[in-house]
């Protein structure tokens, strides 16, 4: 399934850790996300101590790591959410668990699995080819991450496809202010016509309105998850707070 964003709207993406806090609850956060509104999801394989991610997303892969959660699981998973959602998926993994399987393989998994897309953070786009070739035949987007390397920031842009995030927070830590991001992005417009999504630690509607102004979409990851550690309806937490981002487009 490739990417068909809706033209008159600013867009959301919202990430989730698959897993957590176990399989069944992560698929109803996922159900969540799309009823409230998500233009995307973002899927996190878990691995232990991932460096691109901050504390709440540690906290979640550990969470999910309590039981083995493979790419034939994550995979299940997409299955069945394809079969009530159109909203399109990126799975995100580290190159080790690529690797494990194989180029050829991985992709064929991720093709049956129903996801439009993929993002690998530790894989950087000069390596990326064979990732990339693996995955085309398929229609499936290699999805490219900014941060704070601004050298290389237009030839990642140009090596997109599907959208491009702007990570302004590396493993917790601010790498790139709001007002560097809404300069940098009028920039890349030269050299790609991608939408540009920011992951500029929203954590209210508020927060989504500002990064509205000069991206195109935000990706919102640590506030989702965080809800996700507390007791209660999860499920409708998550619903309520995606809702609320997407009202304020």
């Amino acid at each position: 399934m490739s990417f068909a964003f809706p033209k008159d709207r600013k867009l959301l993406c919202c990430g989730l850790v698959i897993g957590d806090p176990h399989i069944e609850g992560f698929e109803e956060a996922a159900d969540a996300v799309a009823r409230g509104g998500a233009d995307v999801l973002e899927w996190i394989l878990p691995i232990p101590e991932a460096a691109y991610h901050g504390r709440v997303m540690h906290r979640a892969a550990n969470r999910a790591l309590k039981e083995v959660v493979s790419l034939s699981d994550a995979c299940a998973a997409a299955q069945r959410f394809r079969q009530k959602h159109a909203t399109p998926i990126v799975l995100t993994s580290y190159y080790a668990r690529v690797l494990v399987h194989g180029l050829d393989t991985f992709a064929q998994m991720v093709s049956d699995g129903g996801f439009a897309g993929v993002m690998v953070p530790d894989l950087p786009v000069e390596e990326s080819q064979g990732l990339r070739d693996a995955l085309e035949p398929h229609g499936i987007s290699l999805v490219q991450s900014l941060g704070g390397d601004t050298a290389r920031r237009e030839k990642i842009a140009q090596a997109a496809d599907g959208f491009i995030i702007w990570a302004s927070h590396a493993g917790g830590d601010l790498v790139t202010s709001a007002d560097e991001m809404a300069r940098g992005i009028q920039e890349l417009r030269r050299v790609t016509p991608l939408p540009i999504f920011a992951a500029a630690h929203v954590q209210s509607a508020d927060d989504a309105r500002k990064a509205w102004r000069f991206a195109d979409g935000i990706l919102v990851g640590s506030s989702v998850v965080w809800l996700i550690e507390g007791r209660g309806d999860v499920a409708e937490r998550v619903y309520a707070f995606v809702q609320s981002l997407s009202d304020v487009r």
